[in-house]
C-alpha cells in the first residue's frame, strides 16, 4: 500500500490485509484523492473528500484512528488546529482554548474564567492571552486559577489559585516503565499512589518565587510543595502543606 502525505509521510510503503477495501478504478473514475492505493490489486484504503471536508476509509487500524483525526484537521481545520504533524507534537483544540506541546512538555488550558498550565512550566508561555493572565517565576508543577463569581478572571473579585509543584505521597513508588529501558530518556510510572502524608523536600529543596497577574492584582507567592490563595475582594484565605510558605497581593 502506497501512501501519498495523508495519514502516513509521502512515500511511505505499508504491507496491509484491509478488512474492507475500496476498488481503485472507481475512485479514479470519480476524480478522487486517494488515501493509500495497491495499484496490484487495484484497491485502496480511503479518499478525501474535499469537497465536504472529510476522510472516507474503508479500514482504519486501532491505532491509525486518533492519526486520521489529526489528518482531517490538518486538512481542513489548518486555521484553528495550529499544528497537528507527529513531528512537531503539537496540538491545539478547534477552540484554541486547549494546546499540549509535547517537545516542551507543557499543557495550557485556558478560557476567559479558567486557567491550568500543566508541565515544565518555565517553558510555557508568559501570558495567557483569553484570560489576560500574566505568569512568570514558575518551573514544574500545575498551576489552576479560576473565577468563582462568573466573570472573566481579569475582572473577577471572587477566584481561586492553586498550584502544586513536585508533591508527591510519602509512600508513593515511582519506577522506569519496563516497556522503554533500552531508551535512556524512556518513561517512568507511578507503581502505587501511596496515601500520604504529603511531602516534597527531597525534590524542592528551595521555594520558588512566582508571580501570577489577574487584572489589577498581581499575586507573589514564595512557596514549595503545594499552596492555594482564596481571594474574595478584600478578604484573602492561603494555604500551603510546606512550612515557611508567603504570599503578597499588590494592587
Amino acid at each position: 500500500m502506497q501512501y501519498n502525505g495523508v495519514l502516513f509521510p509521502r512515500g511511505t510503503t505499508q504491507k496491509r490485509d484491509l478488512e474492507l477495501a475500496l476498488p481503485l478504478s472507481l475512485l479514479r473514475l470519480q476524480g478522487r484523492e486517494v488515501v493509500g492505493e495497491d495499484a496490484r490489486a487495484l484497491v485502496a484504503q480511503g479518499f478525501v473528500d474535499r469537497a465536504r471536508q472529510r476522510l472516507i476509509f474503508g479500514s482504519l487500524g486501532n491505532n491509525e484512528v486518533v492519526n486520521a483525526g489529526r489528518e482531517a484537521l490538518k486538512l481542513f481545520a489548518a486555521d484553528r488546529f495550529a499544528s497537528s504533524s507527529r513531528e512537531e507534537k503539537v496540538a491545539v483544540s478547534d477552540s484554541g482554548e486547549i494546546v499540549r506541546d509535547a517537545n516542551r512538555g507543557v499543557l495550557q488550558v485556558s478560557t476567559a474564567q479558567f486557567v491550568a498550565l500543566c508541565g515544565d512550566l518555565s517553558a510555557a508561555k508568559n501570558t495567557v492571552a483569553k484570560s489576560g493572565i500574566t505568569v512568570s517565576g514558575a518551573r514544574r508543577g500545575v498551576l489552576v486559577a479560576l473565577s468563582l463569581d462568573g466573570l472573566p478572571l481579569s475582572e473577577s473579585r471572587r477566584f481561586l489559585i492553586k498550584m502544586v509543584t513536585n508533591t508527591r505521597n510519602r509512600d508513593q513508588e515511582v519506577g522506569r516503565d519496563a516497556r522503554y529501558l533500552r531508551n535512556a530518556q524512556g518513561q517512568w510510572k507511578v507503581t502505587k499512589l501511596g496515601i500520604g502524608p504529603v511531602e516534597s523536600a527531597k525534590m524542592e529543596t528551595t521555594s520558588t518565587r512566582l508571580r501570577v497577574a489577574i487584572g489589577r492584582k498581581s499575586v507573589i507567592v514564595q512557596a514549595r510543595g503545594g499552596w492555594e490563595l482564596l481571594i474574595e475582594g478584600d478578604k484573602t484565605q492561603f494555604y500551603s502543606d510546606m512550612a515557611g510558605a508567603t504570599f503578597q497581593i499588590v494592587r
